[in-house]
């Protein structure tokens, strides 16, 4: 058989005090979801910039990912270009040295006719 301090029932004067523990705690609990909203409500334009700040990161990194693509190509187009540009000047150069060779002497030309026309008639 149990003894008395073992099954001794609740006593009336310790509900309410329980009853306003429990409502204390609910209390509690409300109080921090509602700090819990205003931390939410508190973070967001912070949550909002840095979302920007990210973007524009990002946007930027894009355009220099860009420009250093363009300035490969640009590089690339000018080799080429001034490849282009040193073999039209070996072209001009090789023709203006027939020229000038044949330029030494232009009574060349007539000298070679003369001597055909002698060996011709000879």
């Amino acid at each position: 058989m149990p003894s008395k301090s073992q099954a001794q029932p609740e006593q009336p004067a310790d509900m309410p005090l329980n009853t306003l523990e429990s409502d204390m705690e609910t209390l509690s609990k409300i109080g921090e979801a509602a700090n819990l909203n205003d931390l939410v409500l508190g973070l967001s334009p912070a949550v909002a910039v840095a979302s920007l700040y990210v973007s524009n990161a990002n946007s930027l990194s894009i355009l220099y990912e860009n420009a250093v693509a363009t300035q490969q190509q640009q590089t690339q187009l000018a080799q080429s270009a001034l490849k282009a540009g040193i073999a039209q000047l070996h072209k001009v150069t090789e023709s203006s040295s027939a020229a000038t060779a044949a330029a030494e002497n232009p009574d060349q030309d007539l000298l070679d006719l003369l001597k055909a026309v002698k060996n011709a008639v000879q």
